[in-house]
């Protein structure tokens, strides 16, 4: 029997199981980062870089004047003022960032925004600084204010762009469905955008929102970068203790199928190590 191997072949309508090459359940085509914070001792502060287990080498470091956070069984606990961490990943046209985290904060609280990822140009750069609103830049923020309205918006995630809307309207944040009051609860987020398309996805906890109207969310011009964790989004106000990152994981591509495979493969993950986050 003579078998012939082509190099470099490609079969993509065949219907023939195909291998995906994986890393810790997370699928490595496209990934760019994946921050899963298992390394170290539990109990013991944090030093130096963030592994990224992609096998890229971008490791995270701390951003500004961030403190070092705590090894924990579910990944890190965060020190007062939160936890702000710069990748160096570029924002190109298409990524798809998901993540796990949960903050520690008053609930509810006047005019509390506090972030967890998005264009490093956009977020606060220290503790006691704002986020950059006049950036024009996304990222994603929860909502920690009195509740108005029915249902009450208390502790809700959205997507939020100063300086620009959001969906090709007069919205400048767009709410995740069924989010309210999960802010301070484990949560997994997910989020993919194409500004080839402007097609924007961002899921939580078993809601979404979709748009094809969200061109320039990141202004993506090669010098964008991820930056994640858990920041204040006013000088104001310093985020309380005891905040909890649990992974993160950056691709270079979009589309709702790889956002769901990541977030499966997130939740899988995070439920092996005791922690629930909402449906």
């Amino acid at each position: 029997m003579t078998v012939l191997i082509r190099l470099d072949a490609n079969f993509p309508n065949s219907t023939l199981p195909k291998l995906v090459p994986v890393v810790a359940g997370f699928s490595k085509l496209g990934l760019q980062g994946l921050y899963l914070f298992e390394e170290g001792e539990n109990g013991q502060a944090h030093s130096g870089t963030f592994q990224d287990s992609s096998g890229n080498g971008k490791h995270a470091s701390l951003r500004g004047n961030w403190l070092q956070p705590t090894k924990q069984a579910y990944g890190m606990q965060a020190a007062a003022g939160g936890l702000g961490l710069n990748t160096g990943i570029p924002i190109g046209q298409k990524i798809t960032i998901v993540m796990a985290a949960r903050f520690n904060e008053p609930d509810p609280a006047t005019n509390v925004y506090p972030t967890i990822f998005g264009a490093a140009a956009a977020l606060a750069p220290t503790i006691g600084a704002s986020a950059n609103l006049s950036s024009g830049k996304g990222l994603i923020n929860a909502q920690l204010i009195p509740g108005t309205g029915s249902p009450t918006l208390d502790g809700d995630w959205g997507v939020y762009r100063y300086g620009g809307v959001v969906v090709g309207d007069s919205t400048v944040r767009k709410s995740f469905p069924g989010s309210a009051g999960h802010a301070n609860s484990p949560a997994l987020i997910g989020f993919t955008y194409d500004a080839t398309t402007g097609f924007l996805l961002a899921k939580h906890s078993g809601g979404e929102f979709r748009t094809t109207q969200a061109a320039a969310l990141f202004a993506a011009d090669g010098s964008d970068s991820v930056s994640f964790g858990l920041m204040q989004g006013a000088a104001s106000h310093a985020l309380a203790a005891g905040g909890e990152i649990y992974l993160a994981a950056v691709y270079a591509d979009s589309s709702e199928t790889l956002l769901d495979e990541v977030m499966a493969a997130a939740r899988v993950r995070l439920e092996a190590r005791g922690v629930s986050p909402l449906f």
